[in-house]
């Protein structure tokens, strides 16, 4: 809806009541990073990840602020490590796959693609993730 700025503050809250909750970190960082504050933003979902370094939401969230830099190699790690720790979700692996095509590593990506497809046949769950690659 745009309300960046209610987000943020609804958000920042959560972080004052559970100042060692990474997860209300990373959705700090994320939300400020989309209200047009990245490097605050980054901070945020940095200090999330130092708290918890397994979180993989966090790790989507960094990859998703460094994709938007431009930094495709820091992007395709991040996912990499949000895979990982995610035991292998559709979301992280669908964000792999994105930044992969990107980064003109395109067979790796339609794999992951095919497979993802597959999965959303199957099961129909990962059908909105797909839409992402």
């Amino acid at each position: 809806m745009g309300r960046f700025d209610n987000a943020v503050a609804e958000i920042r809250t959560s972080t004052e009541l559970d100042p060692l909750a990474a997860s209300a970190h990373s959705a700090l960082g994320f939300a400020l990073f989309l209200a047009g504050h990245p490097t605050r933003g980054l901070e945020h979902i940095e200090h999330a990840l130092e708290l918890d370094s397994t979180n993989w939401m966090a790790q989507i969230h960094l990859g998703q602020v460094r994709e938007a830099a431009g930094e495709l190699h820091a992007a395709i790690a991040a996912y990499e490590s949000a895979v990982t720790h995610s035991n292998a979700g559709a979301k992280p692996r669908a964000a792999l796959a994105r930044a992969l095509a990107l980064a003109g590593r395109e067979d790796e990506a339609r794999r992951m693609l095919t497979t993802l497809v597959a999965e959303a046949k199957a099961t129909g769950t990962h059908a909105p993730v797909v839409a992402t690659v």
